[in-house]
């Protein structure tokens, strides 16, 4: 794995805010135009936690989540979980594209009481249903950003033989 970051979010008091453990990769340090590749995300939280994170990663002008988050729950130290979240991205931008990191939403396991349960008591609540306010009970945690090296399609010596990208009226064909 590639383009390691960190993030390790501490808890002023346990009982008020849970500790969150966290980190992102990426599984290349570079790829091509419209190559997909992956975020992943480990999250550690104690037992008894409610969970929340994103379906997809926000869109840009250089990239779009290409599938849904996938997601695997393991028993975590101290009873918790730790959650792996792997997002398939794909770049349509050149050089150095940053890649932003998902937010992750963390308080007490009633907040989603709907949500899917994973080990250590946990639960994991779906995007639309994370609280949006600041009670002093959830842990809100804006995963840091990476950077990804996009190659062009094209190489040196296609453009210097005077290939270039045409337009769709060039299409031949129904599709």
């Amino acid at each position: 794995a590639v383009g390691l970051l960190c993030s390790r979010v501490g808890a002023q008091s346990e009982a008020i805010r849970p500790a969150v453990d966290a980190s992102t990769e990426l599984s290349a340090d570079s790829v091509a135009v419209a190559e997909v590749f992956e975020l992943r995300v480990r999250v550690s939280v104690p037992a008894g936690s409610a969970v929340f994170f994103p379906d997809t990663i926000p869109a840009s002008a250089d990239l779009e989540s290409f599938a849904p988050v996938e997601w695997r729950a393991e028993r975590g130290p101290d009873d918790g979980v730790v959650l792996t979240l792997t997002y398939p991205l794909i770049p349509f931008g050149t050089g150095n594209v940053s890649v932003p990191g998902p937010d992750i939403v963390v308080g007490p396991s009633e907040l989603a009481a709907e949500g899917e349960r994973v080990p250590g008591g946990a639960r994991v609540g779906a995007w639309t249903n994370a609280p949006r306010g600041s009670e002093s009970s959830l842990r809100r945690t804006r995963m840091p950003d990476g950077m990804i090296r996009v190659h062009p399609v094209q190489t040196r010596e296609d453009i210097v033989a005077g290939v270039s990208p045409r337009g769709p009226d060039a299409v031949v064909g129904s599709s």
